[in-house]
């Protein structure tokens, strides 16, 4: 290093204004940075300083950066290096830590969710569906099902009642358990004149297809056959209904 050497030095305004000769090398005083000239380009072509110092912000295209083999994921480890997670199956979650180190391949994920509450009371008779307790879900990601989980607070008119759940892409997908109804709740009476007025409760699950993302999706509760009143129970005491709450809770979970 005894010997000095010097290249021919200026401001950015400056190589801008100049037009330097066919591999002439200058010195950008504000960048700090070398400048390759070709005797065409004014202001020549700076050179990337090795801390990405004179690199602007939000300039990097997308298809600059290396994205390596299909399916792989680039992440930055504790030290700060770029580092490369190929999945082990096509279509897997990354996950990392609460401090977003330590990614990780995930297969259940819940994506979203969503959920009703029903507090009022709504009888149903054959071929309706109870209008105020739907729910509403707008797909996240295609490689996934929605599971929807019930709880439902009522009572029948008559012990072979169908209750369905139904969605709005794939129609009635969960007609199954007590005869052809998904959902078996209480066997009694349903109005003030019946001293067996006993309410009862039931849980379900449904799970739909790989549903597209975007798609909105409506989930209902159908009543098939005779009558059912949900959210309600009648009090031959007090001589009132008695109000309880049914739920839909929608999970979107991921499927590999």
């Amino acid at each position: 290093m005894a010997t000095e050497f010097k290249v021919r030095r200026g401001t950015t305004a400056e190589h801008a204004a100049f037009t330097g000769a066919e591999g002439e090398i200058t010195l950008d005083t504000n960048k700090d940075t070398l400048v390759v000239h070709d005797n065409y380009q004014a202001g020549g072509y700076p050179m990337l300083r090795e801390d990405l110092n004179n690199l602007a912000n939000n300039s990097v295209n997308l298809n600059k950066i290396e994205t390596g083999t299909q399916g792989e994921i680039l992440y930055y480890d504790a030290t700060g290096q770029l580092q490369t997670l190929a999945p082990s199956t096509s279509g897997r979650i990354l996950t990392t830590n609460g401090a977003g180190a330590n990614p990780s391949w995930s297969d259940n994920v819940c994506l979203g969710w969503g959920y009703k509450k029903f507090t009022g009371r709504e009888a149903r008779s054959g071929e309706s569906y109870f209008t105020g307790f739907t729910l509403n879900y707008t797909k996240k990601v295609t490689n996934s099902r929605l599971v929807l989980t019930s709880f439902l607070f009522g009572e029948s008119s008559d012990h072979d009642h169908r209750l369905s759940v139904w969605n709005s892409v794939d129609g009635y997908f969960s007609e199954n358990g007590y005869e052809t109804g998904a959902l078996k709740i209480d066997e009694g009476g349903y109005t003030s004149s019946d001293t067996n007025s006993t309410p009862g409760s039931g849980h379900h699950t449904a799970v739909t297809s790989r549903i597209t993302a975007g798609t909105n999706v409506e989930f209902r509760w159908y009543v098939k056959l005779h009558t059912v009143v949900l959210g309600g129970s009648y009090n031959t005491s007090g001589n009132s209904w008695e109000h309880a709450a049914c739920w839909m809770v929608v999970q979107e979970l991921y499927e590999a």
